[in-house]
């Protein structure tokens, strides 16, 4: 009954331990998660863009995967190993202290081979890492396109995109699984040829009367539990290691702010341009978008239109010249400090999948009553808030997905609504009664368009063409 208890107890502790640990780790993996994302929340409008989506996507799940086996559980199984390794030395000292010395000496020796593979494991950890971005890349870029390819009756491009991308995943991860037989094989080859060693050690410690032959069993088993572990040890140590490269590829997009904090004075929201040089499209370009004040803004195909866009929200740097909100000067800001103030509408702004009410207030608590007067104003009653909408929209209209977009700008509690050709998909009137609205609105707004101005310009206070400044 004694012994049934003892193994009773000793199932219970390990569930225990096994679901402990599965939540300590998942609360890492959240945290290193939270910490990733926040960091590409953070980062530059132009870092952000050094990869794609994919790549991202990847970093989150195959990277934090890798942190979890190579990281986390190496981690729990290193302890365990200490705590057999201490057992199975208390056993050998009891024996005789030269087998212990003897069974230490041995496990240095196996601890060392890990070490000579140190650069390799982490060399194909970190090759593995980015063949699971490029793989991820490749079929978020593929699928995207599946409308073009079922259109061009090409669907087979598709097929081998995939093909060719999942062999190329696979040759780097037997490559890693290769690095990590090598290990194996190293430790047990030479461990075995240790215990032998100690083994006959023991054998001539028990011929000399020194120890009894019964412990040539005991000494077996104690000094292959203390090599055998010792050496895992050290492996595991170096697999906990080969993550290092995932973790400094995270540690650029730190979650440490970089920008100064912005301080306006008063209610002055005029956005100021000076001297603004940018590439081949701005020399010494000026000009004072007032307060409240309505603009119209047109010129040519390649003009700047929409450069200016991305310069004033902070999407693009300023290569010279400044630009100021209020008496703030802002070109060297970080774009989370400048958001707040300026928001922008581009003709594809993206829809998530979810609800109306969700994707119009994207997160931020406003009322469902204000959000369906503004659906009424823009022509959008028919859609309820609590309708699912797929993902990009898919079972909208465009004209319905514009509206929706410009919701959110109308919405939105910034002082300067940058409107990037938000008319495009509309017809002409739902067109008007959208510049209607804008026209309303309390803020400054720039307006994008190519359509004749004949009918809109009056409604705004000034009527800008690039060519002309």
């Amino acid at each position: 009954m004694i012994a049934l208890g003892l193994v009773a107890l000793l199932l219970i502790l390990n569930y225990w331990n096994t679901v402990y640990q599965e939540k300590v780790t998942q609360k890492m993996i959240l945290a290193i998660r939270e910490d990733v994302a926040r960091g590409l929340v953070e980062s530059s409008f132009e870092q952000y863009h050094q990869n794609d989506a994919g790549t991202y996507i990847s970093w989150l799940s195959n990277d934090v995967k890798l942190i979890e086996q190579q990281g986390f559980k190496s981690f729990y199984t290193m302890l365990s190993t200490v705590f057999y390794t201490m057992f199975a030395l208390i056993g050998l000292f009891s024996l005789d202290v030269f087998i212990l010395l003897a069974t230490l000496s041995s496990a240095v020796i196996v601890t060392q081979v890990p070490k000579l593979f140190n650069g390799r494991l982490g060399q194909a950890v970190e090759k593995l890492a980015q063949e699971n971005g490029r793989f991820t890349s490749v079929l978020e870029d593929s699928f995207k396109g599946y409308e073009t390819l079922f259109f061009a009756n090409r669907l087979n491009f598709l097929l081998g995109r995939t093909s060719k991308a999942s062999d190329e995943l696979a040759d780097e991860s037997v490559k890693f699984a290769k690095v990590n037989a090598k290990i194996g094989n190293s430790i047990n080859g030479l461990s075995m040829a240790l215990q032998v060693a100690v083994g006959i050690l023991t054998g001539f410690l028990g011929i000399i009367g020194r120890v009894t032959f019964g412990a040539l069993f005991s000494s077996g088993q104690l000094s292959g539990m203390v090599i055998y572990h010792l050496s895992q040890f050290t492996a595991l140590k170096v697999a906990m290691q080969s993550t290092q490269g995932i973790f400094e590829k995270f540690e650029e997009f730190s979650t440490q702010a970089q920008g100064n904090s912005v301080d306006y004075q008063g209610e002055n929201y005029d956005l100021q341009v000076e001297n603004l040089h940018y590439k081949e499209i701005f020399n010494r370009f000026n000009y004072k978008f007032a307060h409240k004040k309505k603009y119209l803004l047109t010129g040519t195909s390649g003009s700047g239109k929409t450069t200016l866009f991305k310069i004033l929200s902070g999407a693009l740097p300023v290569c010279k010249g400044k630009i100021k909100i209020g008496a703030q000067t802002y070109s060297g800001l970080e774009k989370q400090e400048i958001n707040p103030f300026i928001h922008h509408v581009t003709q594809d702004s993206y829809l998530f999948s979810g609800t109306v009410y969700e994707n119009i207030t994207l997160g931020k608590e406003i009322s469902r009553k204000k959000v369906a007067e503004v659906l009424h104003q823009l022509g959008l009653s028919d859609l309820s808030l609590d309708m699912q909408i797929d993902k990009k929209g898919s079972g909208l209209s465009g004209g319905q997905k514009q509206r929706i977009n410009i919701a959110r700008a109308l919405l939105s509690d910034t002082q300067v609504l940058l409107l990037d050709e938000i008319t495009a998909n509309l017809d002409k009137e739902n067109a008007e009664q959208v510049e209607r609205l804008v026209s309303q609105q309390e803020k400054t707004v720039v307006y994008i368009t190519h359509r004749a101005v004949a009918d809109t310009k009056y409604k705004y206070d000034e009527h800008i063409e690039l060519a002309e400044i």
